[in-house]
């Protein structure tokens, strides 16, 4: 288990899966990198899936909070290791 901290954009927002549904979001550190990140979120956390939708479309940096753990329950976080929990208010 581990927990900290992502600084950057996001590029994707994509609803996953067909018994389990889910959500991934693609993250970048800087926009103009070849580089991107994957991780979920909690599928029942309906107030952060709107607030990162709305800053995907406003193309905000943000400091993202996450957890990691090497196995989440089935279904939580199927395809990712790390689960974006919150945004740090800076």
């Amino acid at each position: 288990n581990n927990e900290g901290q992502y600084k950057g954009y996001i590029t994707a927002i994509e609803r996953t899966g067909a018994v389990f549904k889910g959500w991934n979001i693609h993250l970048k550190t800087e926009l103009e990198s070849s580089n991107e990140d994957t991780a979920c979120i909690n599928r029942d956390d309906e107030q952060l899936i709107e607030r990162l939708k709305e800053a995907m479309k406003n193309k905000e940096n943000l400091t993202f909070e996450y957890e990691g753990k090497l196995a989440y329950p089935i279904g939580v976080c199927p395809w990712n290791d790390w689960m974006i929990i919150g945004i740090i208010k800076i």
